[in-house]
């Protein structure tokens, strides 16, 4: 996953869902996720091309995976069209990657994040610096925490209200 958020202040819970019957699962709870980033730390500093790298890639999600707790009709085979699409979703070198992330399949990955909102009662001047989620006014780009929570919105939506006070009877 790609996260753009400090670690401190987000949350995310990737699930699998079938998309023709419903059924939700975590995918921590028939899947290492931990287990897998060590060994994809493993596999970065490895520096392996092509070939060598898709194998050992492989080979993490194959010992990471328990099929006897994945959910029912939940494949190792599903589990590597997740990836793929996941790796075409993040990745645009990849060669047909629009069409590639949006392959059939009866599973999708759906990943639930959290991001830990800063109020004048908790603001963090470091998290609004090191933010990379924006919100884009007439004014430019501003972080969401400092949008939020340090004054910008009432500043940007006072300079461009359209409406003005209104004093007489009928308002």
């Amino acid at each position: 996953m790609v996260c753009t958020a400090a670690p401190i202040s987000a949350v995310g819970s990737p699930l699998v869902v079938n998309a023709k019957t419903g059924v939700v699962a975590p995918l921590a709870s028939f899947f290492d996720v931990e287990g897998f980033l060590d060994d994809l730390r493993w596999v970065v500093d490895q520096d392996l091309e092509e070939l060598r790298l898709i194998v050992a890639v492989q080979a993490a999600i194959d010992c990471r995976f328990d099929p006897a707790a994945a959910p029912a009709n939940f494949t190792r085979a599903d589990l590597y069209q997740l990836h793929e699409q996941f790796m075409a979703r993040v990745n645009s070198s990849i060669e047909g990657w629009p069409e590639r992330m949006n392959e059939s399949g009866d599973w999708r990955l759906f990943v639930v994040l959290g991001m830990w909102f800063q109020d004048l009662f908790n603001f963090d001047l470091h998290a609004v610096q090191k933010t990379t989620t924006v919100v884009a006014t007439e004014e430019g780009e501003i972080s969401f925490c400092a949008y939020n929570s340090a004054g910008w919105r009432e500043a940007v939506e006072r300079i461009h209200r359209t409406a003005t006070d209104c004093r007489g009877a009928f308002c």
